[in-house]
């Protein structure tokens, strides 16, 4: 059997499957239907030319740019009526209540399924969901009328004829043939076909990847998909005793093990001269309880009456009653981000889980001044005395990065390395004479100006900085010595990424003791983009450092965990 778990394992996030008797559904026509338990309602959309339900679960919480798009295909198209009973009886209600998501039960726009459903579907996923409400957003849709729903994590659920057209049609690289940067968020990330007869598109193939479970599929549409499907895991072909509609106990077992913990990511700018698109990666996405991490969101409020908002995430391995014990990695989203998106992107928890650290994510940090961080730290170990203040890393992408700098510059005696990401930096006049060792990884497609390009603009500063206080020298750009950090390294490292096919490439900077005091490393194929990657990279670096109390930076190259 697969385990079915809620995606949150702290109390805050815990998913009440219990119903209200007698919710009532309704939609934008001023249809009223009473449906026993929904605890819910259902809109009533017109998009692309073709009816559309979506059901909106009640109580629903804005998660920004972490809630899925699920979308529902049928035999028959639905009605106000019918998509409320297949909410309620067939899991979707209760997956929506879990994931705050909004479930979309899709119509077909003439009497079968057929080639135009598929503009439909390209209307649903760029009008009608927005992975970032805006301020009206309200009762689990905005002003405008979008649900809130997350590109890189569109699933779809069909059954008989409209598993057919999600095989046929979204199975298919004609929705990569038509990939801008930016659109390969319209590509599902996964599938759960019921009665399916077709095979995936004849273009589909072997390098992007399409999750699924076929249940009662054809051996047409099990030979199709085990053979574009390189990681064998993610492929399950299942038997129901359900013929016609949806099987509740597969989906829900189905969505929690395979389709809900995969993403689909574009990770660099499109290039038809080098086929840059197939850089596009999958990603697993943590079911904490089934990790063995607990999630815990938490606010605190400083000396001057600001709260902090900030999410935990501790590994059960951890002894939380030993005493400076534990390392602690301290994270910061990018701009217009949240910390859950920051951690579900970064892979720290489960990294932490393999290493035996902490890590707490700050939310809306931009909202929290960096001369309050230290306050806020001093709180976080008073409250766990677990936590090794000699141990503790930060690290942050975008503006996050930013903030990240911000404190490795202003308070590096706080921490023992900094790890920057796609910085997009402002200057900084706060300086100390401590050294802070310092991992700057950046994306070689990054369109912002995350690479020194003269001798003068901010990352030149920064790494003059970083140059200053870390004992390597004076740091003078020249684009012939490097071409991407203008200054030759004392070594370079380069290696192959496990999803991306990206390459790696790592400058190392020593200071006099021969230490690596900063790495700054350059990612092929990589846009503006948080990649788990990356980040255990950063800690294979990280980890090497702690700092005594009298501020000294200590080295221990290749630590045993």
């Amino acid at each position: 059997m697969l385990k079915k778990s809620n995606r949150f394992s702290d109390k805050t996030y815990e998913t009440d499957t219990g119903y209200i008797p007698e919710a009532s559904a309704s939609s934008d026509e001023g249809i009223e239907v009473q449906a026993d338990a929904l605890n819910g309602v259902i809109d009533h959309r017109t998009v692309g030319g073709a009816e559309v339900f979506v059901f909106i679960p009640e109580g629903i919480r804005n998660r920004r740019i972490t809630a899925p798009i699920i979308l529902v295909y049928a035999d028959k198209a639905f009605t106000a009526e019918t998509a409320a009973e297949t909410a309620l009886t067939c899991g979707f209600a209760a997956i929506a209540k879990e994931e705050d998501a909004c479930v979309a039960f899709v119509c077909p726009k003439s009497e079968n399924w057929g080639k135009d459903d598929l503009e439909v579907y390209l209307a649903i996923v760029d009008d009608l969901y927005i992975e970032r409400p805006d301020d009206s957003w309200k009762d689990g849709k905005t002003s405008g009328g979008q649900y809130q729903g997350y590109a890189h994590r569109i699933y779809v659920i069909a059954e008989r004829s409209g598993a057919d057209f999600a095989s046929e049609y979204l199975a298919d690289d004609y929705l990569y043939n038509r990939m801008t940067y930016g659109t390969a968020q319209r590509i599902p990330a996964s599938f759960i076909l019921f009665n399916s007869r077709a095979a995936p598109g004849e273009n589909a193939t072997e390098t992007r990847g399409y999750p699924v479970a076929v249940i009662n599929g054809s051996e047409e549409a099990r030979a199709g998909y085990a053979a574009i499907n390189y990681d064998k895991t993610r492929v399950l072909f299942l038997e129901s005793d359900v013929s016609e509609g949806f099987d509740a106990e597969i989906i829900a077992e189905v969505y929690a093990a395979v389709t809900g913990c995969v993403r689909r990511q574009q990770l660099n700018t499109y290039d038809e001269r080098d086929d840059t698109k197939n850089n596009i990666a999958l990603f697993d996405i943590p079911y904490y309880a089934n990790t063995a991490i607990t999630v815990c969101e938490k606010t605190v409020i400083l000396s001057d009456g600001n709260e902090v908002a900030y999410l935990e995430y501790t590994p059960a391995s951890l002894d939380m009653n030993a005493n400076k014990s534990i390392p602690l990695v301290l994270a910061f989203h990018g701009m217009g981000e949240r910390a859950e998106y920051f951690m579900m992107l970064s892979g720290w928890p489960e990294l932490g889980e393999e290493y035996s650290f902490m890590t707490v994510a700050i939310d809306d940090h931009l909202s929290v001044d960096a001369d309050k961080i230290p306050e806020f730290l001093d709180l976080l170990i008073e409250r766990f005395p677990c936590i090794d203040a000699s141990r503790v890393y930060i690290t942050g992408f975008s503006m996050g990065a930013d903030k990240t700098l911000q404190l490795a510059l202003s308070f590096p005696e706080r921490f023992a390395a900094a790890a920057p990401m796609d910085g997009c930096f402002s200057d900084f006049s706060a300086l100390s004479g401590y050294s802070i060792p310092v991992y700057y990884v950046c994306g070689q497609e990054d369109p912002y100006p995350v690479f020194p390009r003269s001798y003068s603009d901010r990352v030149s500063r920064m790494l003059g900085h970083l140059f200053s206080i870390n004992g390597i020298g004076e740091y003078k750009y020249d684009s012939s010595a490097d071409e991407w950090w203008g200054f030759a390294p004392h070594s370079r490292n380069s290696f192959k990424t496990k999803n991306t096919r990206s390459v790696v490439t790592e400058n190392c900077y020593v200071n006099a003791a021969e230490e690596p005091v900063l790495m700054l490393v350059k990612v092929s194929l990589l846009s503006h983009n948080v990649c788990a990657d990356n980040s255990r990279y950063v800690w294979e670096y990280m980890r090497q450092f702690s700092r005594a109390p009298d501020g000294t930076v200590y080295y221990t190259e290749n630590p045993h965990n």
